[in-house]
């Protein structure tokens, strides 16, 4: 019968390790598998939405663009893009006055 001990341990300098366990009689010949963790890579943060919506171009003076979501007004093309908070609001308003519908 085999019988299964787990031991965590840490490698020593010259890549020695070490495992104590009393469930092992003395004299015993054992296989050993060593299973070595890969180090974990530190997570890296993700940037706050705050930061990012506030985050100014690096390449853009203070007076040129406001800072915070009104600097995306008129930028994308297509459907959903505004060119005025005019337009945003009068959107606004129709979806609001179609759920009275």
């Amino acid at each position: 019968m085999i019988q299964t001990v787990k031991a965590r341990a840490i490698v020593k300098p010259g890549g020695f390790i070490e495992v104590h366990s009393d469930e092992l009689p003395e004299g015993a010949t054992v296989e050993v598998i060593v299973l070595v963790e890969e180090p974990e890579e530190p997570e890296k943060p993700l940037k706050e939405l705050i930061d990012f919506i506030g985050a100014a171009n690096p390449n853009d003076s203070e007076d040129d663009e406001p800072k915070g979501l009104s600097r995306f007004i008129g930028v994308m093309k297509g459907k959903g893009s505004f060119n005025s908070v005019a337009d945003i609001d009068e959107y606004i308003r129709q979806e609001r006055d179609s759920w009275d519908s």
